[in-house]
């Protein structure tokens, strides 16, 4: 699997993952002009299976709307979840960010797990995650 920005041939398939992921409000949204604020990963042979949005920001950026294949085996569910925070992050900071919130689903467990073994915080309600970049 590897990451990447998102390119505007992949909005069809981030609209179905984001839909399918509970987030209904994407279903209808034009993309035109969307691909530096998605990353997506993909699987060996070019099928996106997760994606990610990154809302850039001084001082403080955001990751959001994650979606992850529901097909996936749990392993691979992890590793996406990581490479699509790892990219964000390095997005983020290459813009200037200093600090990452990121927005976790409540069914990804493994997002949570993962931010917090890199130094992640929980600010808030207890799905709200904070890392200085």
């Amino acid at each position: 699997m590897q990451a990447r920005q998102a390119r505007e041939d992949d909005f069809e398939r981030i609209r179905a993952l984001g839909v399918g992921a509970g987030y209904w409000y994407l279903r209808d949204l034009d993309f035109a002009g969307a691909e530096p604020f998605w990353v997506v990963v993909e699987k060996d042979g070019g099928e996106v299976v997760g994606c990610l949005q990154v809302c850039p920001g001084v001082p403080v950026g955001r990751a959001e709307d994650l979606a992850i294949s529901a097909g996936l085996r749990k392993r691979e569910q992890i590793e996406a979840v990581r490479l699509l925070a790892y990219r964000a992050m390095a997005l983020l900071k290459g813009g200037g960010s200093k600090i990452v919130q990121f927005l976790i689903p409540a069914h990804l467990h493994a997002y949570r797990e993962i931010l917090e073994a890199r130094g992640a915080v929980l600010v808030s309600n207890g799905w709200l995650m904070m890392k200085r970049l």
